[in-house]
């Protein structure tokens, strides 16, 4: 998809702050609201937004996050996105991808304790024992998702952080608000209000809140990164020494391409998010890791994605 330099420029708008309202988006970008809105409805219409998320740092409010990486045996890759499909069904998925490389699919749950786990990866196993032959479970503390490449136009880039927050508590209500507004938070209060039944005025309040105590520590518009020409790719990391763990995120920080950077318990020790046009790409910025740190990565590995669902939460 082609887009020209006013769509850039809302595009980048949007990656600062996805509530931002088409009047506020006219203003910044000194063009009508109509003009905007037929910018954003196309951009919309043709597949590249996917969609407007909140990040929310679930950590904050007792639940835990973990990646399942699955590899099946037996199964086409038609019967592997029909799995991935099927794991919206399960509310604890946030998230569903396709994987090129050692596994085929992933799964990020948000679950209150390890015991929901256990009764979810019960239910899954129930029907795919005999297809799954390996799998591998990892948690992360903490995630920073940084404002995608190509759409920072400053030299200052925006991070939306995961398992930083103070802990706090939330009712039932609250997390119900935070499960429909992350899913799209450019829905209005109207809308909210009728499905929650609850005032406007209580959930703007309680949301202003929520940001100020940095549990909805963000906003994001999803994109479909093939509507760019550009790919997913996760790179992993074993490291020698955690001395460079500081030196190794401030320098992951400043790659354009680097859109997400994790550290991982279990497995691995560091995850890293790309957004590159070809795979060259991806290995020139391993190996220009490898020269900054030399003698400090013991492995890498590297593996491409295509998200299937979203249901907002984490950015994917």
């Amino acid at each position: 998809m082609k887009l020209n330099s006013f769509d850039l420029k809302i595009l980048h708008e949007l990656e600062k702050d996805a509530t931002l309202s088409l009047k506020e988006l006219s203003v910044v970008i000194r063009r009508s609201k109509q003009f905007v809105a037929y910018r954003l409805e196309r951009m919309e219409n043709e597949g590249l937004i996917l969609g407007y998320s909140a990040v929310v740092d679930v950590t904050a409010i007792g639940f835990f996050c973990f990646r399942i990486y699955i590899d099946f045996q037996h199964m086409t890759s038609l019967q592997t996105e029909q799995f991935v499909k099927e794991m919206k069904r399960h509310s604890e998925v946030v998230q569903a991808y396709l994987i090129r490389g050692h596994w085929d699919a992933a799964l990020y749950v948000v679950l209150p304790s390890l015991m929901h786990f256990r009764k979810l990866w019960d239910k899954i196993l129930l029907n795919y024992k005999k297809e799954i032959k390996e799998h591998s479970v990892f948690t992360y503390a903490p995630i920073y998702n940084l404002s995608k490449p190509f759409l920072n136009r400053s030299s200052l880039r925006t991070v939306r952080s995961i398992g930083v927050a103070d802990a706090q508590k939330v009712s039932s209500e609250d997390w119900e608000l935070i499960q429909l507004y992350s899913q799209n938070v450019r829905v209005s209060l109207i809308e909210l209000s009728k499905k929650l039944n609850r005032s406007r005025y209580a959930i703007k309040k309680r949301l202003k809140e929520l940001r100020e105590s940095k549990i909805i520590s963000g906003t994001n518009v999803d994109l479909d990164p093939q509507k760019l020409d550009q790919k997913f790719y996760t790179i992993a990391l074993s490291l020698e020494s955690f001395k460079i763990i500081d030196s190794l995120y401030d320098f992951c920080s400043m790659q354009r391409s680097i859109y997400q950077i994790n550290r991982i318990i279990g497995g691995d020790d560091f995850e890293i998010k790309v957004m590159v046009k070809s795979k060259q790409e991806l290995v020139s910025l391993i190996d220009k890791i490898k020269l900054k740190f030399p003698g400090k990565i013991r492995d890498d590995n590297y593996f491409s994605f295509q998200p299937v669902y979203s249901r907002g939460i984490v950015p994917y």
